[in-house]
């Protein structure tokens, strides 16, 4: 008997194979699909609504914000402390990861947040006592300003407060942003001014303890003493190279103001560069503009996230920059080794170390 030629059936085992491969695949792919809509989703809750109504604890008037077609927010509130209390908001509803990370290094606090690697920084920020001198320093504060610390605090909870999810980064090393005090507020404008101006070059402790702490003393102000503060030159182009070749070695920032005769306008140009670091992300400026009606507070200009504070900026009449000076502020001090370690000479006398026990957790 003859068979009709053609291919041969695949048995029933391949067959329920190939479906269950097929089935298998599927899953996969709309697990993926799933999973992806879920972080969209998830992303989109911790974002801050541009458009809407909110009612919030602790206002005590109305405020508008409007956010331009660049994404740059403006307050407009009638009492300046409302205004204070919306930064607040937006600086939480924006880079609310960012300031925990800012208040964090402030008060040597990073490696709770992402481990060990981050000890020896904190070390290093425990012993400068930022939180110690913030509570002093917060406790010294005058009513003015601070009310508006308060009101700024104020935001930034009210925006933890809400009910959503909180910013991802948050999420990647598993923990929660925890309320903000004033406290908070005055140490990060302490680390702010810190990291703009050394206190001892890195190299000095190297330097002094091979050639003395005499000599490398006496380099160290002689270095000081041998940069004007004034660049000399016949021209503005031969300034701006000499002023140019002093700033790549010692580093520091700048600002120049064009003169009204010198203008279209016929009024004066500022320009200001902070030489904040931008390739940092976020960056640490933030956009936005100011306003209360009861105090004519009335700024446009770049704020910092963890402070209300625009050390760029402009009221409509005045215009104000920031440069980062580097100089050296600190005070070099002599502490003898041995068994009076725990004193240090100042002043033709010794000083007993202030000593606090500090725990560090990672």
């Amino acid at each position: 008997m003859n068979e009709r030629p053609g291919r041969t059936a695949p048995a029933a085992p391949q067959r329920r194979s190939a479906r269950w491969a097929l089935w298998a695949l599927g899953g996969v792919v709309l697990l993926a699909v799933l999973s992806a809509a879920a972080g969209v989703f998830f992303l989109r809750l911790s974002l801050p609504k541009e458009s809407g109504r909110r009612r919030l604890a602790g206002l005590t008037g109305p405020v508008t914000i409007y956010i331009d077609r660049r994404g740059v927010p403006q307050i407009w509130a009638d009492r300046e402390r409302d205004a204070w209390y919306a930064l607040g908001w937006l600086h939480a509803g924006d880079r609310l990861f960012q300031m925990d990370l800012f208040r964090r290094m402030a008060a040597g606090r990073v490696s709770e947040l992402i481990g060990s690697g981050a000890l020896d920084f904190d070390e290093r920020q425990r012993a400068l006592g930022f939180g110690p001198v913030a509570e002093r320093a917060a406790a010294r504060l005058d009513p003015v300003t601070r009310d508006a610390i308060a009101a700024y605090r104020d935001g930034i909870n009210a925006w933890i407060r809400r009910r959503g999810a909180a910013p991802f980064e948050y999420l990647a090393v598993r923990a929660a942003p925890r309320p903000w005090t004033i406290e908070d507020v005055v140490a990060c404008f302490l680390e702010q001014s810190y990291d703009l101006t050394p206190v001892v070059p890195e190299d000095f402790h190297d330097l002094s303890d091979r050639i003395g702490l005499d000599r490398a003393r006496t380099l160290l102000l002689a270095a000081r003493d041998a940069a004007p503060d004034i660049v000399a030159g016949d021209s503005l182009d031969e300034r701006a190279t000499v002023s140019s070749s002093r700033a790549e070695a010692a580093g520091g920032s700048n600002s120049w103001v064009v003169a009204p005769s010198r203008t279209l306008s016929g009024k004066p140009i500022l320009a200001n560069d902070p030489h904040l670091d931008i390739e940092r992300l976020p960056t640490p400026l933030y956009p936005c503009g100011i306003h209360a009606l009861d105090t004519g507070l009335d700024i446009v200009g770049a704020s910092i996230p963890g402070i209300p504070y625009f050390p760029l900026g402009h009221n409509g009449r005045i215009a104000w920059g920031v440069t980062a000076a580097m100089t050296f502020s600190g005070a070099i001090i002599s502490a003898p080794a041995g068994a009076d370690s725990m004193h240090y000479l100042w002043g033709g006398g010794s000083r007993a170390f202030e000593a606090r026990p500090e725990t560090l957790r990672a």
